[in-house]
């Protein structure tokens, strides 16, 4: 009968974690500090599983493990070692307060103060062997997980938590069954013994839960999309378009750990992994819905400010949705200021068909400042179309911008910076 409430002791702890992390960061945080807690107080009850002697915590301390890896896994390896302190914290606040709930004096008629003495009367030996074993096995989790993830690349996450969770928590179970519970339980070998093979039945039967949290995780930002379109009408057409793309609805703090998360360098040039489809999805999405420092926030993390294959360029799409403040946003990462559209119009000649003033003036700034960095200043366009082209300046971008300009009635030739205020004010 134990083994039977075991399995479903250990299921029900893992689904609560994926629960709590479709919650988000903070109830995920609550979460495996909850599990911590809750580890210490029924460590004490002994049990009999598969003809052994072992205890009711060991599926709390896996589920709290996974927590951890589940932080660091979507919310960044800061948060998941702050968990770590505000576990400590938590603990030291447990063992105080539960030492003195025993030193009040009990009423006469009182009859649950002599069970309280057992349960709580071991639990500051219990919580310090707890404090130092779970900051030990923590700390050796939150490193040999980020080095496997490094190692494989951020693929292989069921095996990455296997490995991480089963080394870690054969270190936790030996140091905190000979600090914590030696003299206060009989075998405590067979308990060592019995309490590993029971955690990693627990990982077994848990892991596979973390390998299902990315599509609990996408699930979970495809409802808010959902939410979002059922409430908001002003852009339904766009949310229902991109509506598997979930970076757009994290918070700033959120969608920054992930984007850093994703960079990497290779020969000297450093890119963000994140597909290039997927970066165009959200970067017009952001633009969109008017989140600037979001949308900054990609562009800063190395997000391409360019089309997507041959479809509408950032810039147009801008001009579509007449926000120039995203105009000037783009432009400060070098996109190619001319691309055409399939009406054969670049974004400036797109923004005055549409007769949109201030998207106009952006797309007018942003050439002039362009071109004053190659004509003046000698600057290569930096765009991958012209690499093959080292002129300096590059001669092909000076006479796209001059032309766009000129066509469009815009251009005045100036030959240093104080003409080329005067050109850009006069705008």
């Amino acid at each position: 009968m134990n083994e039977l409430i075991f399995i479903i002791h250990t299921v029900i702890i893992a689904l609560f974690a994926l629960g709590a992390m479709a919650m988000g960061q903070g109830a995920l945080v609550a979460f495996t500090c909850s599990c911590c807690m809750l580890a210490n107080l029924f460590v004490v009850k002994q049990i009999t599983l598969f003809g052994l002697t072992a205890t009711c915590a060991d599926a709390f301390t896996v589920g709290a493990t996974i927590g951890l890896n589940l932080l660091q896994e979507y919310f960044g390896k800061e948060i998941a070692k702050k968990t770590i302190w505000i576990n400590f914290f938590l603990l030291i606040f447990y063992a105080i307060v539960s030492q003195i709930h025993l030193i009040y004096i009990p009423h006469a008629a009182d009859t649950m103060h002599l069970h309280f003495m057992p349960l709580l009367g071991f639990m500051p030996r219990i919580v310090i062997a707890s404090f130092s074993v779970y900051w030990l096995s923590q700390m050796a989790d939150y490193y040999l997980y980020g080095f496997l993830k490094r190692t494989f690349h951020e693929k292989y996450i069921i095996f990455r938590n296997y490995a991480s969770i089963a080394i870690c928590q054969l270190l936790d179970t030996i140091l905190f069954s000979l600090l914590g519970l030696y003299g206060i339980i009989d075998n405590i070998w067979e308990v060592i013994i019995i309490s590993y093979m029971i955690k990693l039945a627990s990982i077994i039967i848990a892991t596979p839960c973390v390998g299902m949290s990315r599509k609990i995780y996408t699930l979970t930002k495809k409802t808010l999309i959902v939410l979002f379109i059922l409430i908001t009408t002003s852009h339904n057409n766009l949310c229902m378009e991109e509506n598997k793309y979930y970076l757009e609805c994290l918070k700033y703090p959120q969608l920054k750990a992930y984007l850093e998360r994703n960079i990497t360098t290779q020969n000297d040039i450093t890119y963000n992994v994140i597909s290039p489809e997927e970066q165009y999805k959200t970067l017009k999405i952001f633009i969109a819905t008017d989140k600037l420092h979001h949308l900054s926030l990609c562009l800063k993390n190395h997000f391409n400010p360019n089309r997507y294959h041959k479809k509408l360029s950032l810039l147009h799409y801008a001009i579509k949705h007449n926000k120039p403040a995203s105009i000037t946003i783009l432009s400060q990462y070098n996109p190619d200021l001319v691309p055409l559209n399939n009406q054969k119009q670049t974004p400036l000649g797109y923004a005055k068909k549409l007769n949109y003033t201030e998207c106009i003036t952006a797309m007018a700034e942003a050439i002039a400042r362009k071109y004053n960095d190659l004509v003046i200043y000698k600057k290569h366009c930096g765009l991958t179309k012209h690499l093959i082209d080292p002129e300096q300046p590059c001669s092909k971008c000076v006479n796209e911008l001059k032309t766009d300009l000129q066509w469009h009635f815009l251009w005045n030739p100036c030959v240093n910076m104080s003409d080329l205020e005067n050109v850009i004010a006069s705008l």
